[in-house]
């Protein structure tokens, strides 16, 4: 086998191998979001009568999933380096709810085009921590009580 021969080779499979790489990337990408609607409601003694921050935070790039933590504690601790570090790869909207309150939430104008969709509730009680993943749903309600987050959805 001449070298010119052993150089084609090369050159079959490297092309072979880019052209799975994009089939494979194309078909691991994943679906945009359903959500048009956010309305949260802030009962009259909604955590702990105090008023609660609400993050949403829209994920356009799947690479940068991994990196939102798993709590609202954690998210508010950390919000600023994240947002830094992920740039045009999230949207945040930012919302404070006082107590006996209801806020229809504004998306972000590209929303359609996000992958994920998480809340981080800056909540006293523990039971009101975890983050909320409303990626696959249309319309979300939810309810802050006084120890704990709801979400009704549709």
């Amino acid at each position: 086998m001449t070298i010119f021969h052993h150089q084609w080779k090369n050159l079959q499979t490297i092309l072979l191998m880019s052209a799975l790489c994009s089939l494979l990337s194309c078909c691991s990408t994943l679906p945009p979001t359903r959500l048009k609607s956010i309305l949260i409601s802030a009962e009259i003694d909604a955590n702990q009568d105090t008023a609660t921050a609400i993050d949403f935070v829209f994920v356009y790039n799947r690479d940068a999933i991994p990196f939102l933590p798993k709590t609202g504690p954690a998210w508010f601790a950390q919000k600023f380096l994240i947002q830094s570090s992920l740039a045009s790869n999230i949207d945040v909207v930012s919302v404070e709810i006082p107590p006996s309150t209801n806020v229809d939430v504004p998306l972000p104008s590209r929303h359609g085009k996000a992958i994920a969709v998480y809340s981080f509730v800056n909540y006293i009680n523990v039971n009101g921590q975890y983050a909320g993943n409303l990626t696959s749903y249309e319309d979300v309600q939810i309810v802050l009580t006084p120890n704990t987050v709801l979400y009704k959805i549709n």
